[in-house]
């Protein structure tokens, strides 16, 4: 707990001034973040892979995260066409690597799942950034969709070392409770009540947004874990 607490104090605030600043600095630490990910998901998945696989892999997730840079204000927090684009030029790409390694192609799907998964989602961030063209709203939306996880996670574990003794998934994740999970919707709840009194967002848009974190939240830890 006292990591965390540490993590918070120090990253928090420079997250703040980050997520502020917006372009370019946000587009340039989200491109960091899709390339880690890629990184670590590579790590777990590469079997035999060589440093093409791993190059093409660090480009497609690097331009899949940027891409939701380039929302319009017509779009709102749609992701533009480029991502889909990128999206889909990089599977037709892929396509003739699977068919090489058929005899292991569900193995290969894995991989390739992996710019995607963490790309694809990663965009969205800069996308909600865009809002509105960048200004104060997206700023807003995006900050509030980060500190209701963060609370989500904070709240599940909080209250799962206190009360939790029923076991959630135990096959996946032995130590995530259902007791830490009605605590993590909670916190999830009670932090975007708080945040939209604070940013001036509307109550039940935000109860609902903030909801919905707090069990979507919980459910990609799960497909985490799973994943590891």
């Amino acid at each position: 707990m006292a990591q965390r607490l540490l993590t918070a104090l120090v990253g928090l605030p420079v997250l703040l001034a980050v997520l502020w600043a917006g372009t370019p600095y946000l587009t340039v630490v989200v491109a960091l973040a899709a390339l880690v990910g890629w990184l670590e998901y590579h790590r777990m998945f590469s079997l035999d892979q060589g440093r093409i696989e791993l190059a093409a892999g660090s480009v497609w997730v690097v331009l899949l995260a940027v891409s939701g840079q380039f929302t319009s204000h017509w779009e709102a927090a749609n992701l533009p066409l480029l991502s889909y684009a990128v999206l889909g030029g990089g599977g037709l790409l892929a396509l003739p690597w699977l068919v090489w390694h058929r005899k292991n192609v569900a193995q290969r799907l894995r991989l390739a799942a992996g710019p995607v998964y963490v790309g694809f989602l990663l965009a969205h961030a800069l996308a909600l950034r865009q809002v509105d063209d960048g200004s104060d709203v997206g700023f807003e939306w995006l900050l509030f969709a980060l500190l209701t996880t963060f609370a989500t996670d904070s709240g599940a574990y909080l209250m799962g070392r206190a009360v939790g003794r029923h076991a959630m998934v135990p096959s996946i994740s032995p130590g995530k409770t259902w007791e830490g999970g009605v605590g993590g919707l909670l916190s999830a709840v009670a932090a975007g009540t708080a945040l939209a009194a604070l940013l001036g967002l509307p109550v039940g848009s935000a109860i609902g947004v903030a909801a919905g974190v707090g069990v979507v939240g919980q459910l990609g830890d799960l497909l985490e874990s799973r994943l590891k």
